[in-house]
């Protein structure tokens, strides 16, 4: 494949291990468009790695309120790590690369300048509940997402439209960076501090049981659901040639 001039990065968050293999495919030129971002342990490896507890800009608390990878997406956008690079993606720590798939998403920019690309690995099985009941009203102290997405962005989406469309899952994605700019202008203020216990305990009338209101979960639907929204606007979906490995798990 001939060399691109796409400047692409794509964040991988990990917690307490990196494993090597799901990179193995990679070349050395696409394996410097991955940085490795640690949340939690500090491992070594080849791969440019960074941990979020050494950023200048810092809240821990968003690891303690189980913001999971959404603190990454956070956190890089408010020490503008993404500055320098055409196209800003995040991934989970057990996502495989698969030989060329970077150098394909650059080829795919390269080919289709004028396209505003979503790049995702799979799409949401709907189902508002949850943390993702959130999209469609207001919980506690965190607004209902579709209303402030219109309330912000001055537009009048339903929730039709989240129904008959699809959206990425797994916070992993890699958008050009004047949609994360555009994505975490409004993104910023879900991120939240001081959560109190009831503020992440919900009543599910269903099984008639307190659920935990998942924040990652919350980021992860909203994440979704603005890239749903903009591809509506007239972005393009393009699926990314990676899998999502259970096999290997955090700790």
């Amino acid at each position: 494949m001939s060399t691109s001039n796409v400047k692409l990065n794509i964040f991988v968050v990990f917690h307490s291990k990196i494993y090597k293999e799901l990179y193995d495919e990679l070349d050395k030129t696409e394996k410097d468009c991955i940085t490795l971002y640690g949340v939690k342990t500090k491992c070594n490896s080849t791969i440019k790695t960074i941990y979020e507890e050494d950023l200048p800009i810092y809240l821990p608390a968003l690891q303690k309120n189980i913001y999971n990878e959404g603190s990454a997406i956070y956190h890089v956008y408010m020490n503008n790590l993404y500055a320098e690079y055409d196209y800003i993606g995040f991934g989970q720590y057990d996502m495989k690369f698969h030989i060329n798939s970077i150098k394909k998403i650059k080829q795919q920019i390269e080919m289709n300048k004028n396209t505003n690309h979503v790049f995702y690995i799979n799409f949401f099985a709907y189902s508002f509940t949850g943390s993702f009941s959130l999209l469609i009203k207001k919980y506690n102290k965190f607004e209902c997402g579709l209303k402030s997405y219109n309330d912000f962005f001055n537009t009048t989406y339903t929730q039709t439209d989240l129904l008959k469309n699809y959206m990425p899952v797994f916070n992993t994605f890699i958008i050009p960076k004047q949609m994360y700019e555009k994505m975490m202008s409004w993104l910023k203020y879900y991120f939240v501090e001081d959560i109190s216990e009831d503020d992440i305990i919900m009543y599910d009338m269903t099984t008639q049981k307190n659920l935990q209101f998942g924040t990652g979960h919350m980021i992860e639907a909203l994440v979704g659901m603005f890239l749903l929204l903009e591809v509506l606007q007239g972005a393009k979906y393009s699926k990314l040639d990676m899998i999502h490995d259970e096999h290997f798990k955090t700790t």
